[in-house]
């Protein structure tokens, strides 16, 4: 059921109809809650499926498995496999880490990301690799439209990223920011090989649109640490000069 469901968000008038779209959402969401309610009764002698959850909850192979697995067989069309994503209803953590599995499935071509914890889901070096092949390389050859699509994809996948965990060493943290700094740099120079030339180009401008989102997620909400501004002073001492200029400015204007 829950993969025939999920096959419907693959239906452009279903997805356009928000009464329809809301209602097989509420679905998948309730036949989600109930599997995961069941099997941990099953696993784990009936904690808490949050706690279950914050612990790495980590499924065996079920009927939710079994179902995600179906639907990454049978969707292969990034359009598609967006268009799916992005009607998902993640309305609970369990819902939400089923989008970001299926996501990241969808990104690598790699169906054991279905079965992988939340702990587990993201790894900035293996997507930094993988953005190295050859469909992210931006040529005369480049679909922009397949390459805005699969970005999307990723950072539906990403979402926060996994952050260290508050009260993490400073060392542990700037380990994450170098990681998710080395993804952004291959994201901006994606982004700087685009050459749009207005609204004869439209899809390398979507592709555009796309990465520079994705970058600035990156570097200011991912990170744990806003990167410094470039330059001879920082933003504080920026602002202190600046209000200097404009005092000393005030005096001769009088």
């Amino acid at each position: 059921m829950l993969g025939i469901l999920s096959r419907l968000l693959l239906d452009a008038a279903i997805v356009s109809d928000c009464t329809t779209l809301s209602k097989i959402g509420d679905v998948i969401n309730a036949i989600v809650d109930r599997l995961i309610h069941d099997d941990l009764i099953k696993d784990v002698s009936g904690l808490p499926a949050l706690h279950f959850i914050e612990n790495q909850l980590t499924w065996s192979v079920n009927q939710i498995t079994t179902a995600l697995i179906a639907v990454f067989h049978s969707v292969k069309d990034l359009g598609l496999q967006l268009q799916l994503l992005r009607s998902f209803p993640a309305f609970s953590p369990e819902s939400a880490l089923l989008q970001r599995r299926l996501a990241l499935a969808f990104f690598f071509d790699e169906r054991s990301f279905l079965m992988k914890t939340a702990g587990n889901l993201v790894d900035f070096k293996a997507i930094r690799r993988h953005l190295n092949r050859p469909e992210f390389v931006v040529n005369s050859t480049t679909d922009y439209s397949d390459l805005a699509a699969a970005i999307a994809i990723l950072a539906i996948g990403i979402d926060d990223g996994g952050p260290p965990p508050d009260g993490a060493s400073k060392e542990t943290r700037a380990a994450f920011d170098d990681d998710v700094d080395t993804v952004a740099q291959k994201i901006k120079a994606m982004f700087n090989q685009i050459n749009d030339t207005g609204a004869a180009h439209m899809k390398r401008t979507d592709a555009k649109q796309s990465l520079e989102s994705f970058h600035s997620t990156l570097i200011y909400a991912m990170r744990t640490k806003q990167k410094a501004k470039g330059g001879i002073w920082d933003e504080e001492e920026v602002i202190e000069k600046q209000k200097g200029v404009m005092s000393g400015f005030a005096r001769r204007e009088k």
